[in-house]
């Protein structure tokens, strides 16, 4: 599931201004029904950032295609 699409300079320009943590728990919150945890945003605040430099720095950022963020990766299982 794709809780926001953005180009690679949108989303650099969110992790900038501090909403994106907000936006994305809002995204899921609407299509789901679910909250993510506190500890899930936090992730999402520290790690996210980092994504979106690296984007901009690859040239990415000129680009019209958006870049999905996508949450609803499969439950891990133990072996």
């Amino acid at each position: 599931m794709t809780l926001l699409r953005h180009s690679a300079a949108g989303f650099a320009a969110l992790t900038l201004d501090g909403t994106l943590g907000m936006r994305l728990a809002e995204q899921m919150r609407y299509h789901t029904g679910h909250s993510p945890s506190r500890s899930e945003i936090t992730s999402w605040e520290r790690s996210l950032p980092v994504l979106a430099q690296n984007l901009v720095l690859a040239g990415r950022h000129p680009r019209p295609t958006p870049t999905p963020i996508n949450h609803g990766c499969p439950p891990m299982t133990s072996a």
